[in-house]
């Protein structure tokens, strides 16, 4: 193999980003429309494998929280396939971390795609769970109310960290929430959700569920980042209500994804929800 250059992109490589993620998921890549978030960034690294002045693979390290890492946009041009980039860019992202102190670096994939997998376990990260990808489209929000959810106040932040401790939903989750495809730690950010309104009570009956929840950011969907219910008995009638809180941000739909649980999908199931049968998503982490 060529010398292989690491360097963090830039702004003249757009075009190259461009070009490689059109060659990823049909065109589909989210790559190009990353990149310029991606080099504004002051933590982490967005980086580039460079061979003979040609773009090769990339790699962005991403940091989420005090302690927390993101591994993402992991790509390899198909000419430069099985000559061990993907392993390269993945140590070096690592030791960019590492440099920071300690803390925890994750990273999510296709459960059914071998390579990435493959590289988390030889670099000693273990897998958290795996995690189903489901939709909910409403033709109208007609008969939906925001009366079946209530905003957690600060006042309550105490009772609410009770009830979300105390759920099913947190302990196989590891205490992770995942937020526009990305899996964080939810207790040392509570104050904050709070102050930005996506913390809910749900009120149906005599349930008593704690959601975390907020818009998509194409403004289309609600995201629904965790549901926690104590009686997982009662968890598919709390689902039934999430278009309730739909009609509270006022979106046409929902996208939501749990643990893969059997609970899980049969409770989605029965409202009606689709769960994408070729996205099941594993969640590997690392302790720095």
């Amino acid at each position: 193999m060529n010398a292989v250059e690491l360097r963090p992109a830039r702004w003249e490589d757009q075009t190259a980003v461009a070009a490689l993620a059109a060659q990823i998921w049909n065109g589909e890549d989210y790559l190009a429309d990353c990149f310029a978030d991606w080099l504004r960034e002051t933590d982490g690294q967005f980086t580039l494998a460079i061979i003979d002045k040609q773009l090769a693979a990339c790699n962005k390290l991403t940091r989420v929280g005090s302690s927390e890492w993101w591994l993402e946009g992991l790509r390899v041009d198909p000419r430069y396939r099985g000559i061990g980039l993907a392993r390269l860019l993945h140590d070096y992202a690592i030791e960019l971390a590492r440099k920071h102190g300690n803390g925890r670096i994750r990273l999510a994939t296709a459960c059914d795609n071998p390579a990435v997998p493959r590289i988390a376990l030889k670099t000693d990260f273990t897998r958290q769970n795996s995690y189903l990808h489901t939709k909910l489209s409403l033709p109208t929000l007609e008969g939906f109310g925001p009366a079946r959810f209530a905003p957690v106040t600060a006042d309550e932040l105490p009772q609410f960290e009770r009830h979300l401790t105390a759920s099913p939903a947190f302990v196989a989750q590891g205490g992770l929430m995942e937020d526009f495809w990305v899996w964080r730690e939810i207790i040392p950010y509570l104050g904050q959700l709070q102050t930005d309104g996506r913390l809910f009570w749900h009120q149906g009956g005599e349930r008593r569920a704690v959601l975390i929840a907020n818009r998509e950011e194409d403004g289309d969907l609600l995201n629904v980042n965790f549901c926690g219910v104590e009686d997982e008995g009662e968890l598919a009638a709390v689902i039934a209500d999430f278009p309730h809180l739909a009609a509270h941000f006022e979106r046409p739909g929902l996208r939501y994804k749990p643990v893969d649980t059997p609970g899980n999908r049969a409770a989605l199931a029965q409202n009606g929800w689709f769960i994408d049968p070729e996205t099941v998503l594993c969640v590997f982490e690392h302790t720095l």
